[in-house]
């Protein structure tokens, strides 16, 4: 006799069904899990909670960390340019030293023969004298003599225009301030002015000053500007026409 496979109710099942059924199983305990977990929180919220402000004290450290790492490299970059600043400003101070001497010369000149028409004929040669014996000639590119009898001289050198370098104190309002105390300042104090911007670009410049007025001289004389000084910032005493 032949005996034929008999399949036994209930046990005959391919790996297809078995695939179908897992899913199916798993999901009740996963959504039991789930509700334990929800249960937790709401029973138990320093589960929670203490987390998420490690979290948060953790994220306020790192935010300061970063902040002051910036302040750091702020302020070694405002160090740097300091020292820069500081070793120009070293090599300026001695250049304005040195345009001191021939600016009180040239006032001693002035002091000694206060006539303005003789003054301005004789100036350019007593200065050029002054500014060649001295040794200044390649610092010093030239002196003037402002209104009110002014004798000045601008560093640096490049800043061949002296006019609005100069003469912005005496010619624009928002120097007034800055005029009126030139003017009631002794007059064998030597003044500086600066950093004042040059003619040209966006370079600064530096201006010495000693004021000489001298009486009966006419605050009108224009002295090459482009406007009349303001009669208002004429020192007293002066002639005003």
């Amino acid at each position: 006799m032949e005996r034929g496979c008999s399949a036994t109710p209930g046990m005959d099942m391919s790996d297809s069904d078995t695939e179908q059924e897992q899913p199916e199983r798993c999901w009740p305990q996963f959504r039991k899990h789930l509700l334990s977990v929800k249960k937790l929180l709401m029973n138990a919220p320093w589960v929670w909670v203490i987390p998420l402000a490690l979290f948060a004290v953790l994220v306020l450290v790192c935010g300061v960390a970063i902040y002051v790492a910036a302040q750091n490299k702020m302020d070694i970059r405002r160090a740097q340019a300091a020292n820069v600043l500081k070793s120009k400003l070293s090599g300026i101070d001695s250049e304005l030293l040195s345009m001191q001497g021939p600016i009180a010369a040239l006032s001693s000149v002035i002091e000694q023969d206060p006539n303005m028409q003789r003054i301005s004929k004789k100036f350019p040669q007593v200065s050029d004298h002054i500014v060649k014996a001295l040794g200044l000639q390649d610092k010093l590119h030239q002196m003037k003599l402002l209104p009110f009898s002014t004798v000045s001289a601008v560093w640096p050198r490049l800043a061949i225009d002296m006019k609005d370098l100069n003469y912005q104190p005496l010619r624009i309002a928002l120097f007034k301030p800055v005029t009126l105390r030139i003017v009631e300042s002794p007059t064998d104090k030597i003044l500086l002015s600066g950093p004042l911007p040059v003619i040209r670009g966006y370079e600064r410049g530096f201006a010495l000053s000693m004021p000489k007025f001298l009486p009966g001289y006419s605050v009108n004389e224009t002295w090459g500007l482009d406007e009349l000084i303001p009669v208002t910032y004429a020192p007293e005493g002066a002639c005003v026409a």
